[in-house]
C-alpha cells in the first residue's frame, strides 16, 4: 500500500490523456482476399465498445426498481438462441465413406459391412456426436459466467466495429468459423459469451483440454461444447477412426449451418487439424464456402488454467471467486469476415519447399514479387504426423502446405487484431529498455512514447485515461513480478524486474504482443 499512494501521488506530474485516436483493426488482407475487402459496405465509424459486465434496466425492455435488481436475468433472457438440436446425426457421421473405410479396416471387415453393428468402435466419439445447443441451459450457464466473470475482471470490452459485418453474414447464411490464439481455459467461454449477448449464433466450441468429470462434460455438451475423447497426441495420430470421425463431423456441422469457433496455440499447434479439417471440407465440395473471423483476445492478466478440469478443481476455483477481488480488463476484437475458399484459390498463400532465410525474405522485401511464400521446414507442429522423422526427405505434400499457410495466416490476423494492454506496454519496457531498473517518471514518458509509436503503426490499445492512473493499474498487477523500492531519499520511486527465471518468463508473455507490432520492420532491418 505505502508504494501505491507514492506512485499516486509522484505521478500527478504527468497529465498527458491516452485514447485520442483509435485505429481500425481487423481488416481483410488486401493480398489474400481482395474480394472479401471490398465486400465490405457501411461507413467506417467508430461503434464504440460494450462492456459484457455492466448490465443495466436500459438493456432490457421494462423499467422499475425490482427491474434493476434483476436486469442480468432479464437480459439473457431476451438474448435471441439459434436452437441446435441433434436429429441424425449420428447416421449421417456413419455413413461417410471415411468413416466407413475407417471402420471396415479397424474390424477387418468387408468394406460394404453395415456400419451400425460396428457402432462399438465409435463408443469413444458418441458423445462428441451428440453434442447440442440447448436453449434454456444456453441462457443459465450465460448468466453464470456473466455473475462469475464480475469477481475476476474489472470489465469485458467487446469491440463494436465489426459486429454489423458479421450480422449481415450471418443473414446471408454465411458460415462463420471464429479463429483466435488458444492463451487460457477462459477463452473458450469468452467468444460464445459475447456472440450470446449480441443475438448472434452461438458457436460449436472445440475445448482443448482434457475434463475427468463425466458431469461437467455432459453439462457442457449441451451448450455446444465439443470435448474430444481423452487420447493423447501420439494416439490421435495413429487411431484409425479419430480424423474420419472428425472431418465427418465438422462437415455435418457445417452442412447444418453451425457456426464454429477453433483456438489454436501458438507454441504447440494444438487445434490446427479441426481447421484443416474444415479446409479438406471445402475442398471436396461437401460445404460450398465458409466466412473466417480472426478473434483477438487480450488480458491485462492472463487467468491460468490447469490441464485437466475436474469436479473438485472447479468447486476449488468458484469457491476462490467468493473473497477474489476483480483485476484487470479483457478486450475482444472480432476481425472482419473473409472467406476461405477466396484465400486457397488465390495462390498468394502457400507454403514453398524449404529455402534459406534471405530467399524467402530479400524478395518480399524488394517487392520483386507479391506472393506470401512461407519455408517448409519447422512448420509441421501445426499439422503432426506420424512421419515427422522422414517428413523433410519425402515430396512435400502441396495440400498440407496450404493447410499449413493457411493456419499461420489466421495465428497472424488474430494477432494483429489483439489489443495492446496497458501490462504489456510496461512489460516491454521494462523487459528490453530497462532491465536494470527504471524511475516511475521515466517510465511514464516511455510509456507515452511508446503508445504514439504503435497507434502509429495502426496498433490499438486495450486502455485509456491519464497516464498515471494507467502505469499505476499495470505495476499493480506486475507487483509479484517486480521489485519497487520506493524510499524518502528519492522523488520517485524505482522499478527493477526480479532476476528470477517465472518473472522473466511472465514479462516476456505480455511482452509478445508489442513484438509482433514492430516484428515486420525488425524483418526488414535484418
Amino acid at each position: 500500500l505505502s508504494w501505491e499512494i507514492k506512485i499516486k501521488k509522484k505521478l500527478k506530474i504527468v497529465p498527458a490523456c491516452l485514447g485520442k485516436f483509435r485505429p481500425t483493426v481487423g481488416q481483410c488482407c488486401h493480398q489474400c482476399t481482395p474480394n472479401s475487402l471490398r465486400k465490405k459496405t457501411g461507413p467506417n465509424a467508430f461503434l464504440g465498445f460494450h462492456n459484457l459486465l455492466s448490465v443495466k434496466e436500459t438493456h432490457t425492455r421494462y423499467r422499475g426498481w425490482l427491474v434493476r435488481r434483476v436486469c442480468c436475468a432479464l437480459f439473457v433472457s431476451g438474448c435471441k438462441v439459434y436452437a441446435s438440436p441433434v436429429s441424425n446425426r449420428l447416421e449421417r457421421v456413419c455413413q461417410s465413406n471415411s468413416v466407413k473405410e475407417a471402420l471396415s479396416a479397424e474390424q477387418k471387415a468387408p468394406e460394404g459391412s453395415d456400419s451400425r453393428g460396428q457402432l462399438s468402435h465409435l463408443s469413444p466419439f458418441l458423445p462428441l456426436i451428440n453434442t447440442s445447443i440447448s436453449p434454456g441451459l444456453l441462457r443459465f450457464l450465460s448468466w453464470v459466467l456473466l455473475k462469475m466473470f464480475s469477481s475476476m475482471f474489472g470489465s469485458i470490452q467487446a469491440n463494436l466495429n465489426h459486429l454489423p459485418a458479421l450480422h449481415r453474414a450471418s443473414q446471408e447464411g454465411s458460415v462463420l468459423v471464429y479463429v483466435y490464439s488458444h492463451q487460457s481455459v477462459v477463452d473458450c467461454a469468452l467468444i460464445p459469451l459475447v456472440l450470446f449477448c449480441h443475438s448472434l449464433r452461438v458457436p460449436y466450441t472445440v475445448f482443448p483440454l482434457h475434463i475427468t468429470s463425466s458431469f461437467i462434460r455432459s453439462i457442457l455438451q449441451k451448450v455446444g461444447v465439443l470435448v474430444p475423447p481423452a487420447l493423447t497426441k501420439e494416439d490421435a495420430e495413429t487411431d484409425r477412426l479419430h480424423a474420419p470421425v472428425m472431418t465427418s463431423l465438422v462437415r455435418e456441422l457445417l452442412q447444418e449451418g453451425q457456426a464454429l469457433s477453433v483456438g489454436v496455440a501458438a507454441e504447440s499447434g494444438r487445434g490446427g487439424q479441426w481447421l484443416a479439417s474444415i479446409r479438406q471440407v471445402i475442398k471436396e465440395g461437401s460445404v460450398p464456402d465458409v466466412s473466417l473471423v480472426p478473434v483477438g483476445i487480450s488480458y491485462d492478466c492472463v487467468p491460468k488454467s490447469n490441464k485437466q478440469i475436474g469436479l473438485s478443481s472447479v468447486l476449488r476455483w468458484l469457491c476462490s471467486l467468493l473473497w477474489r477481488r476483480p483485476e484487470g480488463i479483457v478486450r475482444i476484437d472480432l476481425a472482419q469476415p473473409f472467406s476461405l475458399k477466396e484465400m486457397c484459390e488465390s495462390g498468394r498463400c502457400r507454403v514453398d519447399q524449404w529455402l534459406p532465410l534471405q530467399d524467402l525474405l530479400l524478395p518480399v522485401i524488394l517487392n520483386n514479387r507479391t506472393d506470401s511464400v512461407l519455408g517448409r521446414r519447422r512448420m509441421s507442429w501445426l499439422l503432426p504426423s506420424p512421419h515427422y522423422a522422414s517428413e523433410l526427405k519425402e515430396p512435400a505434400d502441396p495440400e498440407r502446405d496450404l493447410s499449413t499457410a493457411v493456419i499461420l495466416h489466421l495465428l497472424f490476423s488474430a494477432a494483429s487484431c489483439s489489443a495492446v494492454m496497458s501490462t504489456g506496454l510496461v512489460s516491454s519496457l521494462l523487459l528490453y529498455r530497462h532491465h536494470k531498473g527504471v524511475s516511475a517518471s521515466a517510465l511514464c514518458q516511455d510509456v507515452a512514447w511508446l503508445t504514439e509509436e504503435l497507434l502509429f503503426r495502426n496498433k490499438d490499445v486495450g486502455f485509456g485515461g491519464s497516464l498515471k492512473e494507467v502505469v499505476r493499474s499495470s505495476l499493480s498487477l506486475l507487483a509479484p513480478h517486480l521489485t519497487i523500492a520506493a524510499v524518502p531519499s528519492r522523488k520517485d520511486p524505482f522499478i527493477v524486474p526480479r532476476p528470477s527465471l517465472a518473472a522473466t518468463l511472465h514479462l516476456s508473455l505480455h511482452a509478445q504482443i508489442v513484438t509482433h507490432s514492430f516484428i515486420l520492420e525488425a524483418v526488414g532491418g535484418e
